[in-house]
Formats: structure tokens, C-alpha cells, sequence
């Protein structure tokens, strides 16, 4: 019967074992050589305040009035995942880089893509290519965020983390100048909504006054006019607020401040990333061995059965039927 334990096995063919391994390591170590070298530009951000104690009074007087809350800065994880957006994206591919060996400088989309059927697949194509090669990793800790980028050609990776950079801190502004237009103009309908409601309650208070020359001898008078003074103190508090919000608002529209602090800035890479044959290369090895015993084993165990199965039908066959009772 044959033995189809592990060790067995490894006994029976460990000179097979060996020449796989070889073989498995050295094709993992072909394929790496064959892959074009990758060099890797990082970069630190820290995303900052986009408002003043100003700016911070008047969000909150907004706030307080309409009920929402004011709006800030990017967090990191936003704009870890605005880097990889297909607008930020887009707006990289479509720039220009150039190379000390060019001539001109050339589109992205150009140079990871430099051939196709149309445009929209080269983009496309190019999109995918520049995903993938865009890292990003958040610190909890600190709050900041390090994006790196992957390319053929370290300037090139400089110089595409740099534009990458530029275009996450140009959105951001767009986004926040554009909060800041939709709060403004929900502001100014609401100060003229007040200035109408502020406007009725000083002809209220007007009217009252010129119809009730001695309200301070009747108690019910009094307490009237107590009441339109109250409104309009209320009415003339909003009122200032809201004004106060609208103006804010307008200053944060017209705001056009870098969101973010470079804490450091995109690097030039000195030696390509690592392409890890020391972890690769005994990965492959192993793997191509035990993909080797698997199949042995499996062989084994089929030839086995087919054994057994084979076994039982002459075992059949060799014995004589019972005889027939009348």
C-alpha cells in the first residue's frame, strides 16, 4: 500500500521538490527583474483652519440662528479620498510634465498611456494607471495625511505628487468658497425677511406709543408695552446677527487662502522601491513545492481508489452466485 503521509512524500520526492523550488524562485526572480522600476515621492499635509475668531463668530452666529453648523476645513480622510477622485485625477492626467531628457513638456495622459483606440480609453486606461500608483495614509494621531505617488522616473513622481497637491488644495478652496456663497445667500434672504419682521415690530411699538399717551397708569398697557419692547429687542438681535453672518459669509466667499500646510514637501526619491526578492523569491520557492506534494497527494489518493474500486469488483466477480431453492 503506498504511504501517503507528508513526510513520505517529501522522501519519495525531494529531488522533484528541489528542482521546482529552483525553478519557482527563479522564476519569481525574472518576473521582478522584467517589472520596470518604480521610484516613490511622499509628501506631508496638515489640513488647517480656513477661519479667523472672526470668522469662527460669525459661523456661530449663523449657526445659532439657522440651526446648522459652520463649515470647516478638510479632515485628512476626506481629502485622502478626494486624492483619488476622478476629477482630482482627471485634472492631473490633463497636465504637463517635462523630464530633464524631454524636449517639451507632455501631458500625463501621454506618457502612461502613450498609444490607444480614442481619447476617452486613453484616459480611462491612464485614470486606472494613476490610482493605483496614488498612496495615502492618515495619521489618527496627528491629524496629518502623507500622500505618496509611484512613477517610472523620480522627477517625474516629484513633479506629479506636487500637481497632485495643488489640485486637492484648489478643489478644497472651490468647495469651501462655494459653502460660503450658499450660506450667504440663504443669509441675505433671511436679513430681509428680518428687516421686514424688525420693521413691523418698531410700527407696532410707533402705533401703541401714539395710542396710549399714559400707558404707565393702566397695568394692562404697561404689560402691552412691555411686550412689543421685548419683540422688538428680539427682532433687532436677529436682525444684527444675521447681518453679521451675511458679511462673514461674503469674506469667506471671497476667500482665497491655501486649506492646507505642507509639512513637508514632495520629495525626489534617491533609490527606486524595493521590489522585496528576499521575501519574494522563498514565497515562490515554497509555494511551487507544496503545489507539487498537493498534486502527489491527490494523484495518490485517486490511484487508491481507483485500486480499492478495482480490487472489489474482481473480489465480485471471483465469487460463485448462491444457488437457486426451488
Amino acid at each position: 500500500m503506498t504511504d501517503l503521509t507528508l513526510p513520505s512524500l517529501i522522501q519519495r520526492e525531494g529531488r522533484r521538490l528541489l528542482l521546482v523550488a529552483t525553478l519557482s524562485a527563479g522564476l519569481a526572480t525574472a518576473i521582478g527583474l522584467v517589472l520596470p522600476r518604480q521610484w516613490e515621492s511622499s509628501a506631508l499635509v496638515l489640513p488647517k483652519s480656513n477661519r479667523g475668531a472672526s470668522a469662527l463668530l460669525g459661523a456661530s452666529a449663523l449657526a445659532s440662528l439657522l440651526g446648522t453648523s459652520p463649515s470647516g476645513s478638510a479632515s485628512p480622510a476626506f481629502l485622502a479620498e478626494l486624492a483619488t477622485s476622478r476629477d482630482v485625477l482627471m485634472a492631473v492626467l490633463t497636465s504637463s510634465f517635462v523630464l530633464p531628457s524631454d524636449a517639451r513638456p507632455e501631458p500625463l495622459v501621454d506618457r502612461l498611456v502613450p498609444s490607444g483606440s480614442s481619447l476617452a480609453i486613453r484616459e480611462d486606461k491612464a485614470r486606472r494607471k494613476l490610482e493605483k500608483a496614488v498612496r495615502t495614509n492618515v495619521s489618527l494621531k496627528s491629524g496629518m495625511l502623507r500622500v505618496s505617488i509611484r512613477a517610472k522616473h523620480p522627477e517625474l513622481a516629484r513633479q506629479i505628487n506636487a500637481r497632485l497637491l495643488a489640485v486637492l488644495d484648489s478643489v478644497n478652496r472651490h468647495r469651501l468658497q462655494q459653502d460660503a456663497r450658499a450660506e450667504r445667500e440663504f443669509a441675505e434672504a433671511r436679513v430681509a425677511e428680518a428687516s421686514l419682521a424688525l420693521a413691523t415690530a418698531e410700527r407696532n411699538l410707533q402705533r401703541f406709543e401714539e395710542g396710549n399717551r399714559g400707558w404707565r397708569q393702566s397695568p394692562s398697557t404697561a404689560i402691552e408695552y412691555g411686550r412689543l419692547q421685548r419683540e422688538l429687542s428680539l427682532r433687532q438681535g436677529a436682525y444684527a446677527g444675521l447681518v453679521q453672518a451675511a458679511e462673514q459669509a461674503r469674506m469667506e466667499e471671497l476667500h482665497s487662502a491655501s486649506v492646507m500646510s505642507i509639512v513637508e514637501v514632495p520629495s525626489l526619491p534617491s533609490r527606486p522601491v524595493s521590489r522585496y526578492f528576499a521575501v519574494l523569491v522563498p514565497v515562490a520557492a515554497l509555494t511551487g513545492m507544496l503545489l507539487v506534494l498537493l498534486l502527489d497527494h491527490v494523484r495518490a489518493a485517486w490511484s487508491r481508489s481507483l485500486a480499492a474500486d478495482r480490487a472489489a469488483g474482481e473480489f465480485l466477480s471471483a465469487t460463485p452466485p448462491d444457488p437457486v431453492r426451488a
